[in-house]
């Protein structure tokens, strides 16, 4: 999740810590593009994309801090007023944090309001392209255990995934994205765009294109979303026939 280190996201995390220190703004538009961040890593993890762990390791410190500033909660419970949906994928992001944190420390991490005004006086300092703090025991990635089936491990990593093949010039594996959610396809493309190894052959956002595409392109992989409106037409001997 590159993204979070580079411009916008780098001005958006220094305004939000601005005005939270300076307490001037009680909504701050910033929150809500930090929130919306968050909101897709949440629909990621769900989704089976990312591994829990890499994310609290790479942005628990983030979320947990965000999470302890009561003056924040209000905004999301607004938010949830008008759309009860609004922001469920990242208050269920905060709680797997949380689950996971209390496992690594006892307890979860309680953030103090000292502590959370140091946090948002360090994020003043935040440019475009500085690596995000690590919230688990080693800030260096490559020190961290490698977890089985983590899609977008070398990602998070910040390692492509060509450097981990043991072949020179490996042949691009030919991907298909198949889900009905715009934010994650466009998610997607952005992880694998980012892999000198994989091609993007094509999206789908239906398990109806999903069949027609890919008897057309013949991809090794299709990342498949199995919950789509038109779940009805999906049949499982298209997963036996493209394992």
């Amino acid at each position: 999740m590159n993204e979070f280190d580079q411009e916008p996201m780098a001005t958006y995390r220094r305004g939000f810590a601005q005005k939270r220190l300076s307490h001037k703004d009680d909504d701050p538009i910033e929150l809500y593009r930090i929130l919306d961040f968050f909101e897709t890593v949440g629909l990621l993890v769900n989704r089976g994309y990312l591994n829990e762990e890499d994310v609290w390791n790479e942005f628990g410190a983030w979320i947990l801090n965000i999470d302890a500033d009561s003056d924040m909660r209000p905004n999301i419970e607004y938010e949830k007023q008008s759309d009860p949906n609004s922001y469920a994928a990242y208050l269920s992001l905060v709680e797997r944090v949380k689950r996971i944190d209390a496992a690594h420390h006892g307890t979860a991490s309680q953030v103090s309001k000292p502590q959370l005004m140091d946090f948002y006086r360090e994020e003043l300092r935040i440019v475009g392209g500085t690596q995000v703090r690590t919230h688990g025991p080693s800030a260096k990635s490559s020190d961290r255990p490698t977890v089985p089936g983590a899609w977008a491990g070398s990602v998070l990593e910040g390692k492509a995934m060509s450097d981990k093949l043991s072949i020179p010039n490996p042949r691009q594996v030919g991907v298909l994205v198949v889900d009905d959610a715009d934010v994650i396809r466009k998610t997607l493309r952005n992880f694998l765009r980012e892999e000198p190894a994989i091609k993007l052959l094509g999206e789908a956002s239906n398990f109806s294109e999903a069949i027609s595409m890919t008897a057309a392109l013949k991809p090794d992989v299709i990342l498949l979303d199995l919950h789509m409106p038109d779940d009805r037409s999906f049949n499982p001997e298209f997963v036996k026939a493209n394992p």
